[in-house]
């Protein structure tokens, strides 16, 4: 998936807590993701380069304070990431029940 989409597994898991846990702050997304201020402003930088979030400075009139928003494009690219990765686990659970249909199959007939 991450040639498809150009984006690390990563990547998504940023554009994930921006989106379905609204961490907006890098310094939210530093402690959720146990790293440094300089790491997370890489990967927001390479985001936002890539235009998947933006980044919003001078709320409350403090130029120092910066938020994460994803862009109408990272939306897009979160949901279908999220979406395939849905249906790749969903056919996995079935291949699971398929062969675990077929083992208890095998030892039935053994007997």
């Amino acid at each position: 998936m991450s040639r498809k989409y150009d984006v690390s597994f990563e990547q998504f898991l940023v554009i994930e807590q921006i989106i379905e846990e609204e961490r907006k702050s890098p310094s939210e997304l530093a402690v959720f993701f146990k790293t440094s201020l300089p790491a997370v402003s890489r990967k927001l930088n390479l985001l936002q380069s890539k235009r998947l979030v933006y980044k919003i400075r001078g709320e409350q009139d403090d130029q120092r304070l910066m938020r994460v928003n994803a862009t109408p494009e990272g939306i897009e690219t979160y949901e279908s990431i999220k979406a395939e990765l849905l249906t790749w686990d969903a056919q996995l659970k079935d291949h699971d029940i398929n062969l675990m249909a077929m083992v208890n199959h095998t030892l039935e007939h053994a007997n």
